[in-house]
């Protein structure tokens, strides 16, 4: 009777722990891993760039004198070549836009590129001609090699009066000049005439090195209020110094809606947006409401040490050409001040630009949109 009692008992263990398993397993959950991925609707605000022509045609006057056969800085280079290094680049750098271009020397008068429709590979072919200072004799050369600048402008008058429009003519130049014997002609008298006979701005670009030869330069640049002096360093550091000249870029913020599918987007900063700074009617002083927005972009810069600022002023069209070009200059000096004075922002960052009521982001009919245009546009870029 026992071994049968046990027997029972050892058939239901084995009975109840066979039901125990079956339960466990029945019981026990297959994951299976699955990706879902999750569409997900964006907003992208892009900025799109439209080129706007400040100048219908370009005149180069290079100078390929003695003087421009010293070596340049560090660059293993003489000046000459480093000045032709800046045509190249920078002729790359400009748009199609429809303009007449020409290129000269005046050391002696040569045309390399006579003026014709602007094309970039026939401007890169005539800047490849272009001749070379002797290597070794600069300063010898720089006493023997005229350099007829006066004259140069009288040539200009020629070209001048064949053209349409506002012209832009470089100048590369480092102050020096020739007189002729019995035939004088000196030129800042001739540039006043080229000024007040046409539509002309003079930017020049200076190696001089004495205080007469800056006084030339500066004495051309007054012209009018639309030419100016830049150091040979500054051009040869900062592009704006030549396609600014030529043409302006206005930006245009674009929203599009897209479906993309959720991914991490890594920033990277190669700029800084400012609004614009905005002045009253005549007026060049900064309003209180934007020292804000310029200390940020201070802070901004002296944070990015690489970066500098393009500051372009602009005005209304309430007067004249050249008292709007004048407040336009000033307005943008106001800016570089600011930003000297209160960021301790090196003026070698700073490139300014004028264009008076060129330009203009609103109707100056009304007074809302005068008070609009009246402005310095600052963009903060990396080289």
């Amino acid at each position: 009777m026992k071994h049968k009692l046990g027997m029972l008992v050892m058939i239901l263990g084995l009975i109840l722990s066979g039901l125990i398993a079956t339960q466990a397993l029945a019981a026990q959950a297959v994951v299976e891993e699955k990706v879902i991925e999750k569409p997900k609707t964006i907003e992208t605000v892009s900025l799109e760039e439209k080129y706007v022509k400040t100048a219908d045609n370009f005149i180069i006057l290079f100078d390929s004198s003695g003087s421009m056969g010293e070596p340049y800085k560090d660059t293993g280079m003489k000046q000459v070549e480093v000045a032709r290094q800046i045509l190249k680049e920078r002729n790359q750098l400009l748009p199609d836009l429809d303009w007449n271009a020409g290129l000269y020397t005046y050391t002696p008068f040569k045309t390399y590129l006579d003026m014709q429709p602007y094309f970039k590979v026939q401007a890169n072919a005539a800047i490849d001609k272009l001749p070379s200072a002797t290597a070794g004799a600069y300063k010898e050369k720089a006493t023997q090699d005229p350099t007829p600048l006066g004259e140069a402008f009288q040539k200009l008058d020629k070209i001048l009066s064949g053209l349409s429009g506002r012209t832009v003519v470089f100048l590369f130049s480092d102050g020096r000049y020739t007189l002729r014997k019995y035939f004088e002609v000196e030129p800042v008298p001739e540039a006043q005439k080229i000024a007040n006979k046409y539509d002309v701005c003079f930017y020049i670009f200076s190696s001089a090195k004495t205080p007469e030869a800056k006084k030339t330069l500066d004495d051309i640049a007054a012209v009018n209020q639309c030419s100016r002096v830049v150091p040979f360093d500054a051009v040869y550091q900062r592009p704006e110094y030549v396609t600014d000249a030529l043409y302006v870029v206005k930006s245009y913020e674009v929203v599009t809606t897209e479906t993309v599918m959720e991914t991490e987007v890594v920033g990277q900063v190669v700029g800084f947006k400012v609004d614009d700074i905005r002045f009253d009617s005549s007026e060049a002083d900064i309003r209180e409401e934007y020292h804000s927005e310029l200390d940020a972009v201070g802070r901004f810069m002296n944070d990015n040490s690489e970066t500098y600022a393009v500051l372009a002023g602009y005005a209304d069209n309430t007067y004249t050409r050249e008292y709007n070009l004048e407040l336009s200059r000033k307005r943008a000096e106001s800016v570089r001040d600011y930003l000297v004075e209160n960021a301790n922002i090196d003026v070698s960052r700073l490139v300014l630009g004028w264009y008076g009521k060129d330009n203009p982001v609103a109707d100056n009919d009304t007074a809302e949109g005068r008070a609009k245009n009246r402005r310095v546009e600052i963009s903060v870029k990396k080289p």
